[in-house]
């Protein structure tokens, strides 16, 4: 390790429990663990567990990495409400992207995740900018999507993602927020 300044990676937007350690703009560690519907009683104890096993202390957590939604209602309520109380008491540094974003290799491609009852998130980008900004689509509107960008690949559901990749390659592209009070998760759709 470079040094004793480490961030943290958290996204509990989908069935996982996911955490990065970055140190020095690189992960050095990985903790995922699938949720069973329980995502709020395990981050709190999983981030304390994980600091602890990386020999981490919360005071030396300098700045917090989230995917912000959308995906699961609950799971991204429960880390952004960990990410902004966090920095808000400890006056640290938070970062955001959206769970489309993350999923898409080299920040290229069409994005989805099911959005339950009949519909899809979909966000399109190319080169990490946005060509179509996350929106939520009914199922029987997506051809037209898929047709209006046929050079693009297709990426579901967080498949096969691996996410210490994901994580090195997103850091940079990930934005600073600035107004934690204002800073809002990322729904699109009312709970179910």
């Amino acid at each position: 390790m470079k040094n004793n300044n480490f961030s943290l990676f958290i996204d509990t937007t989908q069935d996982y429990c996911a955490l990065g350690l970055i140190n020095d703009k690189q992960v050095i560690n990985l903790y995922k663990e699938k949720t069973n519907h329980n995502m709020t009683d395990i981050v709190i104890t999983r981030i304390k567990k994980f600091l602890k096993q990386n020999r981490v202390s919360l005071e030396q957590i300098k700045n917090i990495y989230l995917v912000n939604g959308p995906g699961s209602f609950t799971g991204s309520r429960v880390g952004f409400l960990i990410a902004v109380t966090w920095c808000s008491l400890k006056k640290i540094n938070l970062y955001t992207t959206n769970s489309l974003l993350f999923q898409l290799n080299k920040g290229t491609g069409i994005s989805l995740i099911d959005a339950k009852s009949q519909k899809q998130y979909l966000a399109i980008y190319s080169n990490f900018k946005p060509i179509v900004k996350p929106c939520l689509i009914d199922n029987n509107e997506l051809d037209k999507y898929l047709n209006e960008h046929k050079e693009l690949k297709v990426i579901k559901n967080y498949h096969r993602i691996n996410y210490k990749a994901k994580i090195n390659q997103i850091l940079k592209y990930m934005e600073k927020v600035n107004d934690l009070e204002t800073f809002t998760p990322i729904y699109l759709k009312d709970p179910v």
